[in-house]
């Protein structure tokens, strides 16, 4: 599946994967991923053994019961998301936590992330599991662990709220004076 200037929004899932339950390709490119629930795992976006590639894209306001607010990506193997360009904030989750993207433990599946913000969960961290950093990315707390070329943890991204920003055809955080 590929998709392009779209919004995935409002959704509820019965178990996973409120927004996106995704089993084999997805694409997301200038999508936003918004408002989406699940009572388990993944609100935005349920990764199961496949792989996520989002580019120029934002998941905010998603919110799970238990792993992944924004993201979740399983641990079967080959799971691979590289997200890049990206903005995943103000999103939340229950009792397992990493409101922003859970990477379920596995040495076969992946999170990739580069010029990336992952920032203001309102519950659960930002992250849980193991990110790789492939430089620029941000972290408004430290639960991404984020290393390497231009990584910056506790750090406030100063974002504005989600709204229809010029010249953009899908909602984005906008980044605020002194960001």
């Amino acid at each position: 599946l590929t998709l392009t200037n779209s919004t995935i929004s409002g959704n509820t899932a019965g178990a996973n994967g409120g927004g996106i339950y995704n089993y084999s390709t997805l694409t997301l490119t200038n999508s936003t991923v918004s408002g989406n629930t699940a009572p388990v795992s993944g609100a935005g976006i349920y990764n199961f053994s496949a792989t996520l590639t989002l580019t120029n894209s934002t998941v905010s306001g998603n919110t799970s019961g238990s792993d992944g607010g924004g993201i979740y990506n399983s641990s079967h193997s080959y799971t691979l998301a590289t997200i890049t360009n990206s903005t995943i904030a103000n999103n939340s989750a229950g009792s397992g936590s990493g409101g922003g993207i859970a990477r379920a433990g596995s040495t076969s599946n992946f999170v990739n992330l580069k010029n990336t913000i992952v920032a203001n969960s309102t519950s659960g961290g930002n992250c849980l599991g193991t990110m790789t950093s492939n430089g620029n990315n941000l972290d408004s707390g430290t639960t991404c662990a984020l290393a390497g070329s231009g990584a910056l943890t506790s750090t406030n991204p100063l974002l504005g709220p989600l709204a229809l920003n010029a010249p953009g055809t899908t909602q984005t955080h906008a980044l605020l004076a002194g960001s």
